[in-house]
């Protein structure tokens, strides 16, 4: 497969035929093709989802913290893709606060106050919602992005520093700041721009995920020094994350009956 100078080919080939049943059953329209991909991820709850006007975004408020914190936390990584720190204690403490933010402003926001009948721990607030996200988001990306780089690339070099990390956190954290913002300006551009950008983020994460899983069981790792070698790898995880999100989409509506909000 990687070496296979046809399979990019099939591959892509394989993606037009999906992308030409995606247009085809969600006709062209931006906002369908759109929401389509956030119903895979997402409630869509229009209570606790941001709004453009009347167009409503294609993720919720935590969604969009989410996978932005994930795009972005991506981006800013990128000057220091080949560090071989996957793992410190310092990170997964991070990642654990973050993923602790995460679920109990989940249960604060949702199953205390919706399944156990009880007052909420803090006042519940969209805002918040988006925070607990966009923190996931980026802590996921400090785990995903150097496992990713360390299976992929031949040649792991650190360069990662101290300074270097304090100014990704300190950039990552600027940029969540503009996306709040952005989200109360209203400004209809910027904001139709942010919900693409969520939504091509939300279906670029099981693309990262499948490649790196066929990577680590796949005996492929640390064959690629660019990614263009390697493109018949993340091509297939491409391929198998528009199948994926395809399944959610048809088991979902198979069950609710409804494009959308309620679940």
């Amino acid at each position: 497969m990687i070496k296979n100078k046809h399979y990019p080919r099939a591959v892509i080939g394989v993606l037009f035929s999906l992308v030409l049943v995606w247009l085809i059953v969600f006709d062209f329209s931006y906002e369908r093709l759109t929401n389509s991909i956030g119903y895979a991820f997402c409630h869509q709850n229009p209570a606790r989802s941001p709004f453009i006007g009347a167009f409503q975004f294609s993720l919720c408020f935590r969604c969009v913290g989410l996978f932005s914190g994930l795009l972005f936390g991506i981006i800013w990584q990128l000057p220091t893709r080949f560090s071989s720190k996957v793992f410190s204690k310092k990170r997964l403490c991070f990642i654990a606060i973050c993923l602790l933010f995460y679920i109990g402003d989940s249960l604060n926001a949702s199953f205390i106050p919706g399944l156990l009948g009880l007052s909420p721990l803090y006042p519940d607030h969209e805002m918040i919602r988006f925070s607990s996200g966009y923190l996931m988001g980026m802590s996921v990306s400090m785990l995903i992005l150097p496992l990713f780089n360390h299976l992929f690339y031949i040649e792991v070099v650190d360069k990662s520093s101290s300074m270097r990390i304090i100014i990704r956190i300190a950039g990552i954290l600027f940029t969540g700041i503009l996306i709040v913002i952005t989200l109360i300006s209203g400004n209809e551009i910027l904001n139709h721009a942010l919900n693409l950008l969520t939504v091509l983020s939300a279906g670029m994460f099981p693309t990262l995920l499948y490649t790196i899983l066929i990577l680590a069981i796949g005996n492929h790792a640390n064959q690629f020094e660019t990614l263009v070698q390697g493109k018949n790898i993340w091509l297939t995880g491409l391929t198998l994350s528009f199948i994926q999100i395809g399944l959610i989409i048809s088991l979902r509506f198979a069950v609710t009956k409804s494009w959308g909000w309620p679940f």
